[in-house]
């Protein structure tokens, strides 16, 4: 199930699902009752930047305001108002001490993603037999082992049809091999 909502791209998306009908058709029938846009990648809209899953971060809160909870409403509300203001205060105490422009996070999924890249080889997209004479830094991007997937990549619009770069914000493994050849920093 898993694979299935941490694809980005629909057609993957199909291809896990066949997998799971094959091991088990009750399970098959649970999820695609449930719309993908609510659990799968492949189906998130490109406009919120946000590929999480999961719903940890409200658990999170409702563990920290667990003894709130119980008060009378006022009460209630200055313990999450104070918590919410102490942890303001420490976060933006961490920030001013951090020194680079990318979050350590995003800094390792990036990471992550540029050792990916030795698998993938960028080439300049053709139109028409024609390299791209209107501007446009097009990239159609291939699995080095060439019966893989191929990906294209269009660097003005950072777009990837992987669909991660859209979906994240992130640049993709392809998207960065792109970047690479153009010498051009992610």
């Amino acid at each position: 199930m898993w694979k299935a909502a941490t694809c980005t791209h629909p057609r993957a998306w199909e291809r896990e699902m066949h997998n799971i009908k094959e091991v088990n058709e009750d399970a098959f029938k649970y999820l695609i009752a449930i719309p993908p846009r609510y659990w799968s990648r492949s189906r998130f809209t490109m406009q919120a930047k946000c590929d999480t899953l999961v719903n940890n971060m409200s658990e999170a809160f409702n563990n920290v305001i667990v003894d709130a909870r119980s008060k009378p409403i006022i009460s209630m509300l200055e313990d999450i108002r104070l918590y919410i203001m102490k942890r303001w205060s420490k976060n933006r105490s961490k920030v001013q001490k951090y020194e680079g422009d990318i979050c350590p996070k995003i800094r390792a999924r990036l990471s992550k993603e540029s050792d990916q890249t030795k698998y993938w080889i960028p080439r300049y997209f053709r139109i028409w037999s024609y390299f791209s004479w209107s501007g446009q830094k097009l990239f159609e991007v291939r699995h080095v082992s060439l019966i893989g997937d191929k990906f294209t990549v269009n660097i003005e619009s950072q777009e990837c049809n992987c669909r991660k770069w859209l979906i994240s914000g992130i640049p993709c493994c392809h998207a960065i091999a792109a970047l690479n050849f153009l010498n051009l920093k992610a």
